[in-house]
């Protein structure tokens, strides 16, 4: 039986990851520490480590302990506003605990390391006539998270090459989907939702022009798996490619929930970015990966996933 290991896995893209490994048959431990994750997330069939990234000694033992053929590092920092208040912070979870999570995963004797970074925080703001951008493009992140991602990748990197780490990199564009928690400010779409249905006007930055690339939390726990499989020892864009303005975001969930709200539209905060879409070519010759999910269907899911207060 395949041991696979998630860090992260009570979390919002962890917990579906988590589920999907159960389901083709895999033997799971979720490593998480339960700051951001909820136990309720996780499949009942996984088991739960409840420790902290930075934490080595624990690290080191638990996933030596488990032994996994694969570890899927999804634990990070993502908060924007600790990001900036706290920049070390970010850089020692996101840098610090992916260096503790390699390590342990070499020493453990783990077939590979799948690193789940940031595509939409790792370029800046390009100029939009270039769009969608693929992962040649000169890295340029405009905020701690993404420089911590992409510092964090770095050192995959040099462990690959002194230490003989197999590992794969994904760039996900904006993630969506059931389970996302909108404290964060990360997900618009969850955001979006929770304040209609509270009944809080929403607060729209880039005045509702800036554009994202889009992408359902089913299709990138494909790319996950995938990437595990098949993946090189490079970074994978995963998204659409397509740039969707967060009025159209709006407007489809106005519809879907049958509210007339008008948000509040203020500027973008700083380093957060004014357009971007991700050109996922690479992902689709080297892994077989193609998102699945329109983001109709994605909203579609979305909002009656919240609607019925599943899992």
């Amino acid at each position: 039986m395949t041991r696979s290991l998630v860090t992260g896995g009570a979390g919002f893209l962890g917990s579906h990851l988590v589920d999907a490994l159960v389901d083709r048959g895999d033997e799971v431990a979720a490593l998480d520490n339960l700051v951001t994750g909820k136990r309720e997330k996780l499949h009942p069939d996984a088991r739960l480590i409840e420790a902290d990234v930075l934490d080595v000694d624990r690290v080191r033992g638990e996933i030596e302990g488990f032994r996994p053929d694969f570890v899927f590092h999804l634990a990070a920092q993502a908060d924007p506003k600790r990001a900036f208040t706290d920049p070390g912070f970010d850089a020692e979870v996101n840098v610090k605990g992916t260096i503790n999570v390699a390590l342990a995963a070499l020493e453990s004797g783990a077939r590979k390391l799948v690193f789940t970074s940031t595509g939409g925080a790792m370029y800046g703001s390009p100029d939009p006539s270039i769009l969608p951008v693929d992962e040649s493009f000169p890295v340029a992140p405009a905020s701690p998270y993404g420089m911590s991602k992409y510092c964090a990748e770095l050192y995959l990197g040099m462990l690959g090459m002194q230490r003989g780490l197999e590992y794969s990199i994904l760039r996900p564009a904006n993630v969506y989907g059931p389970r996302q928690e909108p404290e964060s400010e990360v997900g618009v779409v969850l955001i979006f939702l929770q304040q209609m249905l509270a009944g809080v006007t929403p607060t729209m930055r880039g005045f509702g022009k800036a554009t994202r690339d889009y992408v359902f939390v089913g299709d990138v726990v494909q790319a996950l798996v995938l990437a595990s499989e098949r993946g090189r020892a490079r970074p994978y864009h995963v998204g659409s490619g397509v740039e969707v303005d967060v009025e159209t975001i709006f407007e489809g969930l106005q519809r879907r929930l049958d509210t007339s709200v008008t948000p509040e539209r203020v500027p973008l905060a700083p380093g957060e970015v004014e357009r971007m879409a991700l050109d996922a070519s690479l992902a689709a010759k080297e892994l077989g990966w193609r998102p699945k999910y329109s983001l109709d269907e994605g909203l579609d899911e979305t909002v009656e996933h919240l609607e019925s207060g599943r899992r």
